[in-house]
């Protein structure tokens, strides 16, 4: 069977599901995308098992539905180098791609091999896509990236009298974000991958709808022709409202000058050295020492409190500072070694960082 397809089309449904499809995987029918062809649609899928991603366009093809499997890596390459032309695809014991005086020809492989994921939403709700992102993008960063605390990798959500809650945490730091979202519909805690939402945060419009539905151990995202599906991690998450510190000292600072003395202050030191944190009447002392040499700088702060040294990841502090919002940060001490707190403006937000023992 022979077709003719608008590439431009094809590219961009390809692009869509590209982000899931796996370069290296037990199961190499992984590193394909599926296309399916029929009832006045194209329809392309990418999955990874964990995630899976399809796209959809009306388009009008010949009345014979069609499946068939090209490698996802490869194809999209070679998408980006042809002209914005029509392709003409040829299905039968190869798969022929030709435009113009070009022609590239795949292997056949089984369609009927792809894994589908079919999945019941037994609750459905439609969110606003922005206020959904943000509050992904606010805590995403704490998450863990060590696969071996499977849990950790993944982003707690919970959603009660219109609020939802987004927790992650790596045990080192932890952030933690509530805020109204229109059209919000109660439901429990679940553990979606850090993976799936990071890929849901490129596909998504920032003004789009998005439709969440929630089916037994799965979350699905439906959103402008586009479908996201996610297994949820079938883990415990720890109980992060009972490791919440309560301040017992309160220093306020220029988010920005504070930011500014850490980067300055780590030049000196290695990327897994901890910087100096000094609080002391009316100021802040940040400080490093390596080998090259150090580096010192104070700058004003509303603190009475007692005498504090405190140590932490460069990284680690950093990230904590850049998504408060506002022109100053409220940092919240407890025990000697304790966490502490960091709030910019908004009452609904905070990042916890645990400090460095030397």
């Amino acid at each position: 069977m022979t077709i003719h397809i608008d590439k431009t089309v094809v590219g961009a449904l390809v692009s869509r599901v590209i982000g899931v499809t796996e370069r290296r995987t037990v199961l190499p029918i992984l590193s394909n995308v599926l296309f399916r062809l029929g009832e006045g649609q194209i329809q392309v899928i990418g999955s990874d098992m964990e995630v899976s991603v399809v796209a959809t366009t009306p388009y009008e093809l010949p009345r014979q539905d069609l499946s068939f499997l090209l490698p996802a890596r490869r194809f999209y390459e070679l998408l980006k180098e042809m002209d914005e032309s029509d392709i003409e695809i040829e299905v039968g014991s190869t798969i022929k791609i030709r435009q113009e005086a070009a022609e590239f020809e795949f292997s056949l492989q089984d369609a009927s091999d792809f894994p589908l994921t079919h999945v019941e939403a037994e609750r459905e709700m439609i969110l606003r896509a922005r206020e959904f992102l943000e509050t992904i993008e606010k805590v995403s960063f704490a998450a863990s990236t060590d696969e071996s605390k499977y849990v950790l990798t993944g982003i707690y959500i919970e959603a009660k009298d219109g609020i939802l809650t987004t927790c992650a945490t790596d045990g080192y730091r932890l952030a933690l974000y509530s805020r109204e979202v229109t059209g919000l519909e109660p439901f429990g805690g679940v553990v979606v991958p850090k993976r799936a939402l990071l890929e849901l945060e490129k596909l998504l419009k920032d003004g789009s709808e998005l439709e969440l539905g929630l089916g037994r151990g799965y979350m699905m995202f439906a959103f402008a022709g586009s479908r996201l599906i996610t297994r949820l991690i079938d883990e415990t998450f720890p109980n992060y409202r009972a490791v919440l510190p309560v301040p017992t000292a309160k220093a306020e600072c220029s988010k920005t000058a504070l930011g500014k003395a850490v980067r300055r202050a780590s030049i000196m030191i290695g990327k897994s050295d901890p910087i100096r944190v000094e609080l002391s009447g009316g100021k802040i002392r940040v400080s490093s020492e390596s080998e090259l040499g150090r580096a010192a700088e104070t700058i004003g702060a509303d603190y009475s409190g007692v005498e504090r040294v405190l140590h932490f990841n460069v990284r680690f502090l950093l990230d904590a500072l850049s998504h408060l919002e506002g022109e100053y940060v409220k940092i919240g001490l407890s025990s000697e070694y304790g966490p502490v707190t960091f709030e910019g403006e908004e009452a609904n937000y905070k990042n916890i960082v645990m400090p460095v023992r030397v």
